[in-house]
């Protein structure tokens, strides 16, 4: 990519391409300040599973199966389609600890509840905002009972999950999605 703008010192490129960058975290870390935004686990999958472009709605990553064979392996193991979705949302978080410092870490519901202001640690000019920013966790878009049998797979599992989130927060994500309904 060419930039021909002058740039200044303090400028900041953002760029999201969460598959292929958490594959090559290890890389990257190296030469690049890296950030990871994360949120709530039972959110990711309901977002998923509400595109019906997104590969990992068919429980595929295939940018980071390509980059990473043991993702490949692991997903190629699995024929259930939920499962293999949940084991890339594993792959994510245990990336996410491997290689990025827990300072590296925001998650979108800090972000959203701080106005944006949470972004201040890795944008400076984030300080100054205010804004009134919405959580799309439980979206109009997300598939109801599928939500639930999600969410009811995520509690019994243990691992790398809970180390950024809570049960808890599941739970109440669930909470939140069956007092819509209501």
């Amino acid at each position: 990519m060419r930039i021909e703008k002058p740039l200044s010192e303090d400028f900041a490129l953002a760029i999201k391409h969460p598959v292929a960058f958490t594959a090559l975290l290890g890389t990257l870390v190296d030469r690049f300040e890296c950030v990871a935004i994360i949120r709530n686990p039972l959110s990711m999958l309901a977002s998923w599973n509400s595109l019906a472009w997104l590969n990992d709605r068919n429980g595929h990553a295939p940018i980071g199966e390509k980059l990473d064979a043991q993702l490949q392996q692991d997903l190629a193991a699995q024929p259930d389609v939920f499962e293999r979705q949940i084991h890339i949302l594993e792959w994510f978080y245990t990336r996410f600890r491997q290689f990025l410092p827990e300072n590296a870490i925001l998650k979108y519901e800090d972000v959203v509840q701080s106005g944006g202001q949470k972004l201040t640690t890795f944008f400076p000019q984030a300080a100054s905002l205010d804004e009134k920013l919405v959580s799309k966790n439980v979206n109009k878009f997300y598939d109801r009972p599928l939500m639930q049998e999600l969410g009811e797979k995520l509690l019994c599992r243990e691992g790398v999950i809970w180390d950024f989130y809570q049960k808890h927060d599941v739970e109440k994500l669930l909470e939140e999605v069956n007092s819509v309904d209501s």
